[in-house]
């Protein structure tokens, strides 16, 4: 009880990355019984033990510091958004770098991780204009509970999906959460937009 840790963060179309990446905290077969790893009880899953420290290494510009630089990007995103994209005329997409074409994709960024022992995962992903996707889901006792979702693109049949298993939502959180130039988790962490649920996701 009271454990919060990253389990993964997973990003494409970032600088020098343009296929989808994962760092991974999870421990390898064979190696759950370290005294070390973290055992998590109540994940229905394969993977319940994680390991609190590791390392990113390889030759030079091989990329390393753009797995933490999109890290640090996703995390500013959730704590900026809300009161800094409004007034941009284009969203801080960070695109592949290495090909012109793919300032025209989207850039993606997600992560699963730990607040209590719930597993949670939650990404969005941007491209010049727009937030294109965003979604939160909760996994207690290992079963998926859409806390919401949002979509933007054109193929979406359903823009913005709140879960029944988010409490509280009011038509000041439902008109926030179709604006689509700002991430629905950063207005969680605004004094006056306080969430139950959300907030301790955006801490």
């Amino acid at each position: 009880k009271g454990l919060k840790m990253l389990i993964r963060f997973g990003v494409k179309n970032h600088l020098s990355i343009r296929d989808y990446q994962e760092l991974s905290c999870v421990a390898s077969a064979g190696y759950d019984d370290l005294p070390h790893t973290l055992h998590v009880e109540n994940i229905k899953q394969k993977e319940q033990n994680f390991l609190p420290v590791i390392a990113v290494y390889g030759a030079n510009a091989a990329g390393k510091s753009n797995i933490l630089n999109a890290f640090h990007f996703f995390r500013r995103c959730i704590a900026r958004s809300s009161k800094d994209w409004g007034e941009m005329e284009k969203l801080p997409q960070r695109w592949f770098s290495l090909d012109s074409s793919s300032c025209d994709s989207e850039s993606l960024y997600d992560c699963d991780f730990l607040i209590d022992e719930v597993r949670y995962q939650y990404g969005f992903a941007i491209n010049q204009k727009i937030v294109t996707k965003e979604w939160l889901y909760a996994y207690p006792k290992g079963i998926r509970n859409i806390l919401f979702q949002r979509d933007f693109t054109e193929e979406s049949e359903m823009e913005v999906y709140f879960g029944p298993s988010l409490k509280k939502i009011d038509p000041v959180w439902k008109k926030i959460a179709d604006e689509k130039n700002k991430l629905l988790l950063s207005s969680a962490g605004r004094k006056e937009m306080q969430h139950d649920q959300l907030s301790p996701v955006f801490n």
